[in-house]
């Protein structure tokens, strides 16, 4: 976006330049055309560069949003309650409490505690 703008840019201080020089020069009815044809070159590029600013601007307010937003999410997500697990073997004699006829081993309540 920002290269096509500075060529957009470039391409318009060439087309002045060449309107200057067109100007410059003593106007016969012959150069009329041609300094026309520079002057609409030179307003087409003004409109463009007009609308890429627009686009830009239009692009940095949406940015704005979505870090405001981003931020929001982030500040919510650190704002959340947590919780902590039981230790692996306390987990397992609370287990066989409930059910004692389980035949689940440590090794298995601490891989259960690793997945969440």
């Amino acid at each position: 976006m920002d290269l096509e703008k500075q060529n957009l840019a470039d391409e318009l201080e060439q087309v002045r330049a060449e309107l200057e020089e067109v100007r410059s020069q003593s106007t016969t009815t012959a150069q009329l055309p041609e300094r026309e044809k520079l002057n609409q070159e030179c307003d087409q590029l003004l409109a463009v560069n007009e609308k890429l600013d627009s686009e830009n601007q239009n692009l940095l307010e949406k940015l704005q949003q979505v870090r405001a937003e981003l931020e929001e999410v982030r500040s919510q997500k650190t704002d959340a309650p947590t919780f902590s697990l039981p230790e692996p073997a306390e987990l397992l004699n609370q287990f066989r409490k409930k059910l004692p006829k389980s035949k689940i081993s440590l090794r298995e309540v601490e891989m259960l505690l690793e997945l969440l």
